[in-house]
């Protein structure tokens, strides 16, 4: 197979990465709000297996862990946040996600 003349190589590389950086950032926002909606969907989920007592409980949580989401959408549309954007797309959707769900089998005793 022909290599890349050593010239061509950077600018096609870095070329690359700002065109797939935009796809990124897009990709991110939609998670974030796609995240968002089903998170609060969830109570749904909350009051099938634990009644309105899990509904009232869990639904806090809910809000708090979407609204979290819907900075990270904001700051992707930011300067800061697109140079940051893998980290923000990566750690900032995840984070309160997992936190959420994690504190919510806590609360409800883990497995048993």
């Amino acid at each position: 197979m022909p290599e890349l003349s050593p010239v061509l190589a950077p600018n096609l590389k870095r070329d690359f990465q700002a065109y797939e950086q935009d796809i990124r950032i897009q990709n991110y926002r939609l998670c974030g709000i796609l995240a968002s909606v089903f998170m609060i969907a969830g109570a749904s989920l909350d009051w099938i297996v634990f009644g309105m007592d899990g509904v009232r409980r869990f639904m806090l949580p809910r809000i708090l862990s979407a609204v979290v989401l819907m900075g990270v959408y904001g700051a992707l549309m930011l300067p800061w946040g697109k140079r940051i954007h893998r980290i923000l797309g990566l750690f900032g959707m995840a984070f309160p996600l997992i936190a959420c769900i994690s504190w919510m089998i806590y609360s409800k005793d883990g497995s048993d």
